[in-house]
């Protein structure tokens, strides 16, 4: 029983760090695509995708001496620089870096940590849990997008490149893929802070629990030793 109670701590610390390490990689994929929200087409059959930093782009090609188009997606593309960025889409772009850089903090003191102690006989420090839940509030806060012009007044919907005219876009829009990482993101961030808290609340219950009776009248008083003398 009491080897179980020493372990507990261990338990809460590896699936802090599973949890961890998926939502950073969830939080990297979001970042990198261009797929945050989407706009549909009146039937439904085609979408046009924007992300936080870039947005998709299409090309319709024809053949020579044919009249059959074929739609190509030509991959992410930065946003052209009359585009007006609004203040919660900044903040959006803002809480975003913010999210990417707690992560990869916490990624590299941790892996530090890990080659430092081997298995470890200590979890991480309790600043590090508050990171993970700073870094999950960072993520949340990334969803003020969908509050944004992006959103709400996209302009591009009317941009030129290929789709408009040949299809009817209309909104709101909906989340696509990237929003749905940045949703699992901060649930995970914010499992990998509860589990590194727990974690280190458990070592410190069970160190507590574990000093023998002389070592705890030592630490109540420290004058004790002398009057054995």
């Amino acid at each position: 029983m009491k080897g179980h109670r020493e372990d507990r701590w261990a338990l809460y610390a590896c699936c802090g760090n599973i949890f961890g390490v998926v939502a950073f990689f969830l939080t990297l994929i979001a970042s990198f695509r261009c797929n945050i929200i989407k706009f549909l087409n009146t039937d439904g059959t085609h979408s046009r995708d924007f992300g936080l930093w870039w947005y998709g782009h299409y090309e319709v090609t024809r053949s020579i001496g044919s009249s059959i188009e074929r739609i190509l997606y030509e991959g992410c593309t930065k946003y052209p620089d009359f585009y007006e960025v609004d203040a919660k889409w900044s903040a959006a772009r803002a809480f975003n870096a913010l999210a990417l850089i707690g992560g990869l903090l916490w990624v590299v003191i941790d892996s530090c940590n890990q080659c430092v102690r081997g298995r470890g006989d200590k979890p991480d420090p309790l600043w590090m849990s508050y990171l993970l839940l700073l870094t999950c509030l960072f993520s949340g806060l990334t969803l003020l997008v969908l509050d944004s012009n992006l959103c709400k007044n996209n302009d591009l919907l009317t941009l030129d490149d290929g789709l408009d005219g040949m299809y009817e876009f209309i909104g709101p829009c909906t989340i696509s893929g990237g929003a749905k990482n940045i949703i699992l993101a901060t649930v995970f961030w914010f499992m990998a802070g509860i589990g590194s808290l727990m974690a280190y609340r458990s070592k410190m219950e069970y160190d507590e629990s574990a000093r023998s009776p002389i070592e705890e009248s030592l630490l109540n008083n420290p004058d004790a030793d002398d009057t054995r003398v």
